[in-house]
């Protein structure tokens, strides 16, 4: 019985990331990669030339993030799958990148084998989260049941540096850096930590922070 050969567009900024994963993904007779880019641009553009099954996608990008492309992706290119590839754990962006519509989520600390994992689930029409994410995705829930039975809503440790940088006066391309995120990441952070606590403004956010002591007044 002949196995289909799984075909691969590379999404990263960085050359040698997209080297070392091509040189790997090579030595599996199963997988090809048949394209990279490094922008989020330049990839709907191999997407649309190549027709792969799967992309696997840095959402890290500059410029218009990984997640705005895999948007683009997904509602141009029906029947291809999207892989996550990220450094940052945050629930939030966890969440973000599920509701765009990606099929795996893997951290870029992963081994490679965690990588050809999540690929061979993906291609069964299954999700994957990396073991990682699946443990930080399960202590948010848990975070959040506990804030559902309080009075007042608990943030995360990601949640509190957001707040304690915003009430320093710090503008999102300047938080984006420290946080290691694109500066749009930080403004949907901005807008769901606002909701969250209920706040209609910065102002209220600083307010806020100065209460609770995360930060002095």
């Amino acid at each position: 019985m002949t196995t289909k050969v799984i075909k691969i567009v590379l999404v990263d900024n960085h050359q040698m990331v997209r080297a070392g994963l091509r040189h790997l993904i090579e030595h599996q007779p199963h997988i090809k990669v048949v394209a990279e880019a490094g922008d989020s641009g330049s990839a709907l553009e191999q997407v649309k030339e190549h027709a792969p099954d799967l992309v696997l996608l840095d959402i890290d990008l500059p410029g218009e993030n990984g997640l705005t492309a895999a948007r683009r992706i997904l509602t141009d290119c029906s029947g291809i799958k999207v892989i996550a590839l990220s450094s940052d754990p945050d629930p939030m962006l966890v969440e973000e990148a599920l509701e765009t519509g990606v099929a795996a989520y893997v951290r870029k600390e992963n081994s490679f084998e965690e990588v050809i994992r999540s690929i061979e689930i993906v291609m069964t029409d299954k999700l994957y989260l990396c073991p990682e994410t699946v443990t930080v995705m399960v202590r948010n829930r848990q975070q959040k049941v506990a804030s559902a039975q309080s009075s007042e809503p608990r943030l995360s440790e990601r949640e509190k540096q957001l707040v304690r940088l915003v009430a320093n006066g710090l503008r999102n391309k300047e938080i984006a850096p420290l946080l290691g995120i694109t500066a749009k990441t930080v403004e949907t952070y901005r807008v769901r930590l606002l909701k969250k606590l209920n706040c209609e403004s910065t102002a209220g956010l600083i307010r806020y922070a100065i209460r609770e002591k995360i930060v002095e007044p």
